[in-house]
């Protein structure tokens, strides 16, 4: 019998939870682990191995140094060799369960989007009428959401200013938190404020207002998303993920908590993110929300093809046609990208200086200069474009992106400070760094600043992440050693498995699991190096066995099949679970 307990984007710390909690109700005779590279972008699950190594450090020393097999391994869990420590009890919110109908589909449980309107724009009828109520800035706020949603943003700018005024929140406020919502007009208000910022992408504003559904005394589907808004700016990726499940949960399909799920990172997503980012939307979302979904989702035509749509129905839609264009540079289409923005490269292939003030027009030149790998180009347009009159979050974090593939270093730090005070974005400001420096100096460097945010859950959590989630190879080595001892536990053997892409990241890994194996009881199956002898006259080959995303394909997997059979037939494991299974 075969448990397959994989999952997409699993990294080592999943892994570790996943084998805390099955091993001891399977009792396997074998487990597998199959290593890839994605502790190097994916940290889900790393504060709570943080945690379950706090609750292990509570038992007496013997028994512990039982349990983890090695004094050293148990000395550096204790010591926190991962720079996290004991995070201690984190309070997360209570997250409801999806009720479903006799036929198990969904139901939505409602506060707000109960009223006609709401059902409206939960089902994106956005045409509809809005009758006028007896709350004016009920309407107001419903009236923001609706033009916001169709990027109409100067009719949902306008509708904003009679809604600020009939609630009384000052314009420029945006410094700070607001005030938890005191009632549920307020809260539908401050709602559709923050849903303008984020198509504005005003993130101060977004972190302002998303603060007013914090510790909302009656949490319904609207003051939970605002919240999980509030606590990814904030860096707290563990809260944020509690309130997006929690929403999903109330109103899945809600085409606003997909875009949220959308924009977490791929570091900050479980499997509950991944199940709001999937789940069907009900209505029909629009093509530029459809986008984002595809596009995390690997279906790259789809995704292009859908704001291709967007952009030919809505010319004036600056923003998106730049993240058009961005998007095919991204995949190598550079002239498709500059026929999008109305540019005509030179002889080398460079764009040059834009007769143009626009942040969305520079921000696609400097992502285009970084794409060439000109390092010369991308430090001229990075200079030209830090000369103009605006310079937004956007704009500045595409000068960020650049010169950290190019690693430029004098200017880079100075360039990160600017951008999060935009931005607030404290992971990707130290990952933006770690060409320059350490995450440690990065964190240093960032805490001042982060406090400006009026930053959100606990801090030892959030240097977990920001900072422990930066170093893949000792996260891996730790991780491994606790599957090993969870596997000893329950009787169980352990195979290492290394994954067969041929990419520097992977023949690098492979030497980093070849080493840990050195000397420890398991198995370790060397499926890269299967591949690069068995492929070694015809590269071409290799990459027929794998498919776009890197991973194995059908034919691929029945070679790491074979690999791993012939492994366990080599150190006997087979025969040995032959005779446990006749006894």
């Amino acid at each position: 019998q075969l448990t397959n307990l994989g999952r997409t984007g699993a990294n080592s710390a999943h892994v570790v939870l996943r084998a805390h909690e099955q091993l001891p109700a399977l009792l396997p005779h074998l487990v597998i682990v199959l290593v890839g590279q994605n502790n190097s972008t994916n940290f889900y699950g790393v504060a709570e191995v943080e945690e379950l190594l706090g609750r292990r450090s509570e038992r007496r020393l013997s028994e512990r140094l039982r349990i983890l097999k090695l004094a050293r391994i148990t000395w550096a869990n204790l010591s926190g060799s991962s720079g996290m420590g004991d995070l201690g009890a984190s309070k997360l919110p209570t997250i409801p369960d999806m009720r479903r109908d006799d036929q198990e589909n969904p139901l939505n449980q409602l506060r707000v989007l109960g009223s006609t309107e709401g059902q409206n724009y939960l089902w994106r009828r956005l045409d509809s009428p809005i009758s006028p109520g007896a709350d004016p800035a009920v309407s107001a706020a419903w009236e923001v959401l609706g033009h916001a949603a169709q990027r109409d943003l100067s009719a949902a700018s306008a509708s904003a200013k009679t809604l600020r005024l009939l609630l009384g929140i000052s314009e420029g406020k945006t410094e700070g938190v607001a005030r938890t919502a005191p009632n549920e007009r307020e809260l539908l208000g401050r709602y559709a404020l923050m849903r303008l910022a984020l198509q504005e992408r005003d993130w101060r504003s977004v972190r302002h207002h998303a603060q007013a559904g914090v510790g909302y005394k009656h949490r319904g589907v609207l003051s939970d998303l605002m919240a999980a808004e509030a606590h990814l700016l904030a860096g707290d990726w563990r809260a944020a993920r509690a309130y997006l499940e929690s929403a999903h949960n109330m109103a899945p399909g809600f085409a606003d908590t997909i875009d949220l799920a959308s924009r977490f990172p791929a570091a900050a997503r479980n499997p509950a993110v991944y199940e709001a980012l999937e789940f069907r939307p009900l209505g029909v979302p629009l093509a530029y929300e459809v986008v984002a979904v595809l596009d995390q989702l690997n279906q790259e035509e789809r995704a292009l093809e859908a704001q291709r749509a967007w952009v030919a129905s809505v010319p004036g839609d600056d923003t998106q046609r730049a993240d058009l264009a961005i998007r095919l540079v991204q995949s190598g289409r550079r002239p498709q990208a500059d026929r999008v923005m109305g540019l005509v490269p030179d002889s080398r292939d460079r764009v040059g200086t834009l007769p143009s003030n626009d942040p969305d027009l520079w921000r696609y030149a400097v992502l285009r200069a970084k794409a060439t790998g000109d390092r010369e180009h991308t430090r001229e347009m990075v200079a030209a474009a830090m000369t103009l009159p605006v310079k937004t979050a956007g704009l500045l974090g595409a000068a960020v992106e650049a010169l950290s593939a190019h690693e430029l270093c004098d200017e880079l730090p100075g360039l990160a400070d600017r951008w999060f005070q935009l931005r607030g974005d404290a992971n990707a400001y130290i990952t933006a760094l770690s060409p320059c420096m350490s995450s440690e100096d990065a964190e240093l460097r960032l805490r001042p600043q982060r406090a400006q945010w009026s930053p959100l859950g606990s801090p030892k959590t959030w240097r977990a992440l920001a900072v422990a989630g930066h170093r893949p190879f000792e996260l891996l080595n730790r991780d491994l050693e606790l599957v090993l001892s969870r596997a000893e536990e329950v009787g169980a053997r352990v195979a290492l498995v290394t994954y067969p892409n041929p990419s520097d990241d992977h023949t690098a890994l492979r030497e980093v699991l070849a080493s840990f194996a050195k000397g420890r009881s398991l198995t370790f199956v060397d499926s890269y190096g299967a591949f690069a002898e068995r492929f070694s006259e015809d590269p071409e080959g290799w990459e027929a066995h794998l498919g776009p995303n890197g991973h194995a394909n059908a034919a691929g997997y029945r070679f790491m099949a074979d690999d791993v059979l012939t492994a366990l037939r080599e150190s006997r494991v087979l025969d040995e679970a032959a005779e446990q299974l006749s006894e």
